[in-house]
């Protein structure tokens, strides 16, 4: 059963309140953290009266940007880029104070609007709105996946930017029937084995804005077959996924 707790959001329009959110983040960094999931972020309430006089409505497109910069400012000030800020909520030129981006809680299910195809369009999705590096909750979030989802997730995992395993239940390979493990072991092998191919197209994402996860349509426009396949797509210039 879930616990409950109570939480209140950060005040960033107010200095001293951003000042001491740094200083709590400073303290971890000295600890030895060098990387922050950001979840959450977008639940602000409308009413909110924000020290600056604004509303809750009026700031809720800005906050996430306030909430990932004020980390971001730590992180430049003590590991000048070597650290990693992967945040959930994102909105407009919030690039500039993350390193990647997660797709939140999926299901763990093959579900078209909240399952595995939801996350393979939501990738071709966020590349072409700028968001180039990019991964989600391998296996789905709220449910214990059943062997063939984290399996199949897997293999679409490896061939993202980023891989993760994440969720509310246990999903550790070992917890799986052996040929489960195996898929686990074979394609997080190959996603390391990809990591100079992968950078390789973060560095031309960062040049020139360039997706590394590409719909059909963007890497062949004459073909008006392309523009059907939206379960499938390009992984950097070479590798054609179908998930």
């Amino acid at each position: 059963m879930e616990s409950v707790r109570l939480g209140g959001m950060i005040d960033f329009t107010f200095a001293d309140a951003k000042i001491w959110w740094q200083n709590q983040v400073q303290k971890m960094v000295e600890a030895g953290v060098d990387g922050w999931k950001l979840d959450d972020g977008e639940f602000l309430p409308l009413a909110a009266r924000m020290h600056d006089g604004r509303s809750g409505a009026q700031v809720k497109s800005s906050y996430t940007k306030m909430y990932h910069q004020a980390v971001f400012e730590v992180m430049e000030r003590t590991k000048r880029g070597d650290y990693a800020i992967l945040p959930r909520a994102v909105g407009a030129s919030n690039q500039k104070f993350m390193t990647s981006f997660w797709a939140g809680d999926q299901n763990a299910d093959f579900d078209l609007q909240l399952g595995l195809p939801s996350v393979i369009i939501g990738a071709q999705t966020l590349g072409m709105c700028g968001f180039p590096v990019w991964t989600s909750d391998t296996g789905g979030y709220r449910q214990a996946p059943k062997p063939a989802v984290l399996a199949r997730w897997t293999q679409f995992s490896a061939l993202n930017p980023l891989m993760i395993f994440g969720g509310k239940s246990y999903r550790e390979p070992w917890h799986y029937p052996d040929e489960i493990e195996s898929i686990v072991r074979r394609y997080t092998q190959l996603h390391a084995e990809l990591l100079p191919y992968i950078k390789r197209f973060v560095d031309a994402a960062l040049k020139d804005g360039t997706p590394i996860i590409r719909p059909m349509f963007l890497e062949f426009p004459d073909d008006r077959e392309a523009f059907k396949h939206e379960f499938q797509y390009m992984f950097g210039d070479d590798l054609l996924v179908a998930p």
